[in-house]
């Protein structure tokens, strides 16, 4: 479902254009910049639906742990993996 956009959006017309840079900026610019999906070399069998679902998974862990800014986040469990752990905990309980 690479690059196409939902019928509803495709009717509205003039409003599409309006959608499109919120859709772009909320979580396609995410995985897309931040996670570097586009540059991703896994291209084999289902490989790329379940990277595409990992990555899903841990922008919504990290969305409902109230983090807004998602690449500062990654930053920041890179260097501190104890603190994503945590994050992993208070999305189980």
């Amino acid at each position: 479902m690479r690059g196409k956009l939902s019928c509803p959006v495709l009717k509205a017309g003039r409003r599409e254009r309006s959608l499109l840079p919120s859709y772009q900026n909320c979580l396609h610019y995410v995985k897309d910049v931040t996670m570097g999906e586009d540059q991703s070399t896994i291209h084999k069998d289902n490989g790329p639906k379940i990277m595409a679902a990992l990555r899903n998974t841990a922008i919504s862990l990290l969305r409902c742990a109230g983090f807004s800014t998602i690449a500062a986040r990654l930053r920041y469990h890179s260097v501190h993996p104890e603190s994503a752990l945590e994050v992993l905990s208070l999305a189980l309980f």
